[in-house]
């Protein structure tokens, strides 16, 4: 985040993938703290209380290693696509749909949000 004013904020990412994807292990980088590896399916905190000074941009990368089964009893064995049931408006469970969250008072509720979504090539 940039801003006018010092401050500090938490940073969350929740991933949300078509059900037939399975997050085999994930890891994140960033420019302000050492990164590492997250453990789980998220959500994943990437930043408690980071100190950002004003006009300053911190920049996260994740990587996520996934892999699609369409033939076993997990999921519904069906990919479905970024945007699939509403085009351009992807949502959770499609694709490698995926959302950001930023608290930036400390209250717990995020007061910014971004989603992004991708899909799995040749699928």
């Amino acid at each position: 985040p940039a801003g006018s004013l010092s401050s500090t904020y938490d940073l969350s990412d929740q991933p949300a993938f078509d059900s037939d994807v399975t997050i085999n292990s994930a890891s994140y980088t960033s420019s302000v703290a050492a990164g590492g590896n997250l453990t789980g399916t998220g959500p994943w905190t990437l930043a408690n209380d980071q100190a950002i000074s004003a006009g300053q941009t911190h920049t996260y990368t994740l990587t996520v290693n996934v892999s699609l089964q369409l033939t076993d009893a997990t999921g519904d064995n069906i990919y479905t696509k970024c945007g699939q049931a509403t085009p351009n408006a992807p949502k959770a469970g499609e694709g490698l749909f995926n959302r950001a969250l930023l608290d930036v008072n400390n209250d717990g509720t995020p007061d910014k949000e971004a989603t992004a979504c991708g899909d799995l090539p040749e699928c």
